[in-house]
């Protein structure tokens, strides 16, 4: 009977080992994945793309400010839009539709500007005032 109780009680601390093995990995793994998941929310964080690629941010905005001015205003040809072309007109001279477009430009540009400027204002003002304290590091 010895033997089978020494038997049943190497069974019963190798079950414990394991479990202890088991859970130390699980706490390893879920500290993995949380520190995986901040470098990742990090990462993809617009604001964290905005630091590193400023020049891309920049003319990527312009870009979309210009052309959703464009489509808002329903920026096409006369032609692509017959409906609302009541009475034909003459085409206009090279110089005058260059001249027409100057200030559609000039308009979006500074809307992008002024979205990059307030952008960057507020991107000052949380790394300024609203620094979080970062948590204590737990030791066990």
């Amino acid at each position: 009977m010895t033997k089978k109780n020494e038997h049943l009680e190497s069974v019963q601390a190798r079950i414990e080992a394991l479990q202890e093995t088991i859970a130390e990995r699980e706490r390893d793994i879920r500290e993995r994945a949380g520190r995986f998941q901040e470098r990742l929310e990090k990462e993809i964080s617009p604001v964290e793309m905005v630091r590193r690629h400023p020049w891309q941010a920049a003319f990527g905005a312009l870009a979309v400010g210009f052309l959703t001015g464009r489509m808002l205003r329903g920026g096409g040809s006369p032609a692509e839009h017959p409906e609302q072309q009541e009475f034909p007109q003459a085409p206009l001279a090279p110089m005058a539709q260059r001249s027409a477009v100057l200030p559609d430009i000039r308009l979006e540009l500074i809307r992008s500007a002024k979205e990059l400027g307030v952008s960057y204002l507020q991107r000052y003002i949380d790394s300024r005032f609203r620094k979080t304290p970062e948590a204590p590091v737990q030791q066990n």
